[in-house]
C-alpha cells in the first residue's frame, strides 16, 4: 500500500522558515494597513479597544518578522528574497513588494 502523497516531501528548514516568514510578512503588511487606515480616518466608527489591538497586533506581526528574519540568515537564507505581491485594490493599495525598508 502506497504512503499518502504528503509523507512523501520533506521540508527543509530553510523551507519552513521561508513559508513561516511570507505569512508573517502578510500579517504584518495587514496590520500595518490597518494603523494606517486608524490613522487616516478611515476607521472612525471602530471602538477604541479594536484600534489599540490592531496597533498591537502589528507590532508582534512585526516582531515575528524580524525574529524569522533572523533565524532564516542563520540557516543561509535570505530575508529579503522573501515577498509578498503588491496588492492593487481600490480600497488596499501595496506601495510596493517591500514591507520593511
Amino acid at each position: 500500500q502506497a504512503a499518502p502523497a504528503h509523507s512523501q516531501t520533506m521540508l527543509s528548514p530553510r523551507q519552513v522558515t521561508e513559508y513561516a516568514l511570507t505569512l508573517e510578512k502578510l500579517e504584518a503588511d495587514f496590520y500595518r494597513r490597518g494603523v494606517s487606515a486608524a490613522q487616516n480616518g478611515g476607521l472612525q466608527s471602530a471602538p477604541q479597544i479594536a484600534k489599540d489591538a490592531i496597533v498591537s497586533y502589528g507590532e508582534d506581526e512585526a516582531k515575528h518578522v524580524t525574529d524569522l528574519s533572523a533565524a532564516l540568515r542563520t540557516i543561509g537564507g535570505d530575508p529579503n528574497a522573501i515577498t509578498i505581491p503588491a496588492i492593487n485594490h481600490p480600497v488596499i493599495k501595496s506601495p510596493s513588494h517591500q514591507i520593511f525598508p
